[in-house]
């Protein structure tokens, strides 16, 4: 889960130094350079040198990273949609409803960190 997470991060919001990596993942730089570490082992990141700071790197996904992300994506959705598959109608309007609650209750939530 935690290689996935990390995985998901770089696939999503882009290359990112590993201290970025450890304050977004909310772990300690021993820990986040571990699965930085397996990750590249295993051909799912790369390191390039940073721009602006010779002495950092800059950790981006690969292709066989993004295609592990992908899988688990869809596999995720499909459980959910298998899920859904044995709603009632009036479940499904109730889901809807939160989603829009949760959807309303985010957008206040970025704006107020913004």
């Amino acid at each position: 889960p935690e290689r996935l997470s990390l995985l998901s991060v770089l696939a999503y919001a882009g290359p990112q130094s590993a201290g970025e990596l450890a304050e977004i993942e909310g772990v300690s730089r021993p820990a986040i350079s571990r699965i930085i570490k397996a990750l590249e082992a295993d051909g799912f990141i790369r390191r390039m040198p940073s721009p602006s700071d010779s002495r950092a790197g800059i950790l981006s996904i690969t292709g066989r990273g993004r295609h592990l992300v992908e899988r688990a994506r869809a596999r995720r959705l499909q459980l959910i949609a298998d899920m859904l598959a044995g709603a009632a109608p009036r479940q499904l309007e109730i889901l809807q409803e939160a989603a829009s609650i949760l959807d309303r209750l985010s957008v206040g939530a970025r704006n107020q960190v913004e």
